[in-house]
């Protein structure tokens, strides 16, 4: 309940204030989540120093952090902000590049993967195709508060994308590929029993393969997209070119191949920026979830 009441605190001053003081309000909560949240920020810590290569003192690495939990606040107003994100904003604070790539792929009539990492305000690329018309299916994990889960849920529905659960994810995936449909699949985190291992940054980390077998099963092609917030709060939203997959047989080491040319692009997406990488738990040293090779997996984790 205290979680419910929190969150719903925050949709009310992410609807009554402006940006300007609803960001001055997010930095101020950034601060405390991060004194109170040990177990995260060692887990942030943890990760950027993989990301980095260790090359960061302590004194840097720490500053990292603390700046890893701004940004993962100011996207939390943002996003309990949706209702208010109309197109006006689109075009003052969101720079898009590579739509040519989108409308290409969808022209191929098999719907298109787009795929993507927990990077900045992953959720506008969300908002962009729904109030441009494309039809929107998005993968979610459920939260196990259903009220929480609403909240989250509610804004992706009224900006107009399609929830996918992931209860439900290998139907309703195949279902929205089927339809010429945009899949927007988080290609960084497992959200089901489950995962594959991956080299992600030159260490071994568990990964899901729902996009990959996603793409390769319906011949859809797959891009890769990432959005970079600047120090104005304004955003650059950017969709790779196509990796098409129809000459790719479903074969295990089809999936293996793709997953590996689209973790390069999201290794140099990362490293431009690794604060703006928004993962509160060890990457590499899932414990939560049981890793088999790609040969082991019987079903699609999305």
């Amino acid at each position: 309940m205290l979680e419910y009441i929190v969150f719903l605190g925050a949709v009310f001053l992410a609807t009554i204030f402006p940006l300007n003081v609803l960001y001055w309000i997010a930095k101020r909560a950034a601060g405390l989540n991060h004194f109170f949240d040990k177990k995260g920020r060692e887990a942030v810590e943890a990760n950027l120093r993989v990301i980095t290569g260790g090359k960061l003192d302590e004194k840097a690495l720490k500053k990292a952090v603390k700046q890893t939990y701004r940004h993962f606040s100011l996207y939390l107003a943002e996003f309990f902000r949706t209702k208010k994100l109309d197109k006006e904003y689109f075009d003052s604070h969101v720079e898009v590049v590579g739509t040519e790539n989108i409308d290409r792929a969808l022209e191929h009539g098999r719907g298109v993967v787009i795929v993507s990492v927990h990077l900045s305000n992953w959720e506008l690329g969300l908002n962009y195709f729904c109030s441009n018309g494309y039809p929107s299916y998005v993968i979610v994990g459920s939260h196990k508060n259903k009220k929480v889960n609403d909240l989250f849920l509610n804004p992706r529905i009224e900006a107009g994308a399609r929830p996918i659960p992931t209860s439900n994810a290998l139907e309703g995936g195949y279902q929205a590929l089927g339809e010429n449909g945009i899949l927007i699949v988080m290609a960084d985190r497992v959200t089901t029993k489950g995962g594959v291992k991956k080299t992600f940054f030159g260490k071994t980390a568990t990964l899901p393969l729902g996009p990959a077998k996603f793409a390769i099963g319906a011949h859809a092609p797959l891009v890769t997209a990432h959005i970079f917030r600047r120090p104005d709060n304004t955003f650059i939203l950017s969709f790779e070119e196509p990796i098409y997959t129809d000459d790719m047989p479903e074969t295990d080491e089809s999936v293996d191949a793709l997953m590996d040319r689209y973790i390069e692009r999201f290794e140099s997406y990362i490293i431009k920026d690794p604060t703006q990488y928004s993962v509160f738990y060890r990457i590499w040293k899932d414990e939560d979830n049981p890793v088999r090779s790609v040969q082991d997996q019987g079903t699609v984790q999305a």
